[in-house]
Parts: structure tokens; sequence; C-alpha cells
């Protein structure tokens, strides 16, 4: 996360609530203890 606030100059709230809007769209997943990574979409995700 702190590498997003360096890059976009914004505050932890902002970065906080930026991740968890990937992570209700289904585009990031966070694993306690590792981070936060991109979720690799599915065959039929990617037809659609």
């Amino acid at each position: 996360m702190r590498e997003l606030q360096k890059q976009y100059t914004v505050s932890s709230l902002t970065a906080r609530s930026a991740l968890n809007l990937l992570r209700i769209e289904g585009l990031a997943d966070t694993v306690p203890g590792r981070g936060t990574f991109v979720v690799t979409p599915s065959l039929a995700e990617a037809a659609a």
C-alpha cells in the first residue's frame, strides 16, 4: 500500500479504499501476511 501512496501521492485511507473497491469488483484478492494481488480472469470472463 505504501507503494500506491508514494506513486499516486494519496493518503493511506484513499489507497485502502481503492484496494477495497478492487476486491469488491473481484479484480484483486488479499492474502493475509502476503499482500494484495491482481486476480487473473477466467477464460469465460475474458470472452464476455
